[in-house]
């Protein structure tokens, strides 16, 4: 069975990766860090703690926005208030130099999927208005009665010479794709044709797009694979050999 699905069963978006991987902090503006800067609250935890500090030379105000997590195809993030993540304080100002413990409190039990939140951390001025300054966002994850993560190809289509592909995942919890290559080979095996692709978070039971287009060696090539690794493991997804029209 060819696993090439028709063009009504992927969107448009695919066609242009997006970088949604976004978990370590940035330090281009404000003066404060969150560490640590990804949280796994392991089933039965009732709360675990961030520590904010304040690197900068003035004080800094902060208002700490608990958030529920999805991600659309190309992989951004979807950002809405929540309940079941509770953090406390929900606003703090510290000194220069200053470090202090932010908790966070699941308010529901942990199910059969995880969990995805982020914490942001939004500066604000004497009157509690944003300051414009980019927040911070730190992931945190309400891990399910059993972890597993589960890569697979979930839809692929070539359209002339571009490949549309996404990575879903079928487990109970988030992998993160460090690495993703679209690789073609010839019939000796070896490499003609690589391509790197944007590092993304797939959470669990979301998918993350892909697009790409492919020069006259993939083209060409006798085989097309996407490689993933996730840090821990490395899968290979098989095209075989492409037919791309001209």
């Amino acid at each position: 069975m060819s696993p090439f699905l028709p063009a009504s069963a992927l969107l448009a978006p695919l066609l242009v990766p997006f970088l949604a991987l976004s978990g370590t902090p940035t330090t281009a503006e404000g003066a404060f860090q969150v560490s640590p800067n990804h949280v796994a609250i392991a089933a039965g935890t009732k709360v675990r703690q961030v520590t904010v500090k304040n690197d900068g030379e003035r004080p800094v105000r902060l208002r700490v926005l608990p958030q529920s997590w999805s991600q659309t195809l190309r992989g951004d993030p979807e950002l809405t208030a929540t309940s079941a993540l509770v953090s406390t304080p929900s606003a703090l100002t510290l000194a220069a130099g200053e470090s202090r413990q932010v908790s966070l409190v699941p308010t529901r039990a942990s199910g059969a999927l995880e969990q995805a939140f982020r914490i942001v951390l939004e500066e604000v001025d004497a009157e509690g208005h944003a300051t414009g300054a980019a927040p911070r966002s730190v992931p945190v994850f309400i891990e399910p009665r059993v972890a597993r993560a589960e890569p697979v190809l979930a839809t692929s289509l070539l359209s002339y010479r571009t490949l549309s592909f996404s990575i879903g995942n079928e487990g109970s919890a988030h992998f993160i794709a460090t690495r993703v290559q679209v690789v073609a080979k010839s019939e000796a095996g070896e490499r003609v044709f690589s391509a790197e692709l944007p590092a993304s978070y797939v959470l669990a039971g979301s998918r993350r797009g892909y697009g790409l287009d492919l020069p006259e060696a993939a083209c060409r090539a006798a085989s097309v694979e996407v490689q993933v690794e996730t840090g821990r493991d490395r899968f290979v997804f098989p095209f075989g050999r492409l037919r791309c029209s001209s």
